[in-house]
Parts: C-alpha cells; sequence; structure tokens
C-alpha cells in the first residue's frame, strides 16, 4: 500500500468539519482508509476519493454515513467491490467506481441501493455487467 492513510484526523486536519456535507479528497495520494475515517460525519451527503491510490475499502467504511448520496472511488486501484462496503449507507443515488482495474463487482450493490447512476466505464466489469431500469433505480446483473 502507498500514500496517505485517511483517518478521522486527518479529516480534520484537511478542514473537514462534523458539520461538513460534502468532502472532496480528490487527488490526494490516498492509499488507505480507516474504517472509522467518516464515523464523525453523519452529516455528509457527497464522499470524492476519485484520483488516489485506494485499493481496499474497508467493510463498513460507511457504515456511520446513512445521508450519502453520491460516493466517488473513479480512478484508483480497486480490484474488487463488495456490497458490504456500503452497508448503512443506504441512501447511496450515484457511485462512480469508473477507471478502477475491477476484476470483480458484487451485483448486490444494486440490490441494497436504489442507484440512479452507476458508473463503471474504464473498468475490468463495464463489459459483464448489464443494468437495468427498475421502477426509477438501476438494477445490476452478470452479462
Amino acid at each position: 500500500m502507498t500514500g496517505l492513510t485517511l483517518t478521522k484526523d486527518v479529516l480534520t486536519d484537511f478542514g473537514y468539519t462534523i458539520r461538513s456535507e460534502v468532502i472532496d479528497l480528490s487527488n490526494q495520494n490516498i492509499g488507505d482508509i480507516a474504517i472509522d475515517a467518516f464515523e464523525d460525519h453523519e452529516h455528509v451527503t457527497k464522499i470524492n476519493l476519485s484520483g488516489n491510490q485506494i485499493e481496499f475499502v474497508p467493510l463498513g467504511a460507511f457504515a456511520q454515513n446513512a445521508k450519502l448520496t453520491d460516493l466517488s472511488l473513479a480512478n484508483n486501484k480497486l480490484r474488487a467491490f463488495k456490497a458490504e462496503v456500503l452497508s448503512g449507507a443506504a441512501g447511496i443515488e450515484n457511485l462512480d467506481l469508473s477507471g478502477n482495474p475491477l476484476e470483480s463487482f458484487d451485483v448486490a450493490v444494486t440490490e441494497k441501493l436504489c442507484l440512479q447512476s452507476l458508473n463503471l466505464d474504464n473498468t475490468g466489469v463495464a463489459s459483464r455487467v448489464q443494468l437495468k431500469r427498475v421502477g426509477r433505480c438501476l438494477q445490476a446483473t452478470w452479462a
């Protein structure tokens, strides 16, 4: 693992107070995310972690973020994405995983969330995941 480890203290160092609704940590050379990094940010609605060096997101990393609607993990080094990563963040509507070398993607993500958009462009799984709209939500299946 390379780069900065994102912890609660690092978020404070970047100037994000507990009341911040948007956290933009794009292009900050973040390599790791502590499981409790966002636990004091229950009001956050958008998190942008694009353009970092993240290889792994701990299961439940966003468990305290029930108001989170937009999450970008684009252009990192993720090889797998499990539905449990978003456990507790049931309000996510927009998920961007584009530009990651994904080898596996848990389509259960779309069963647990009512996604409006799911970006899998330029990933290893984009051509194998089929998206369809069910009501106002996207559902994914392996093609």
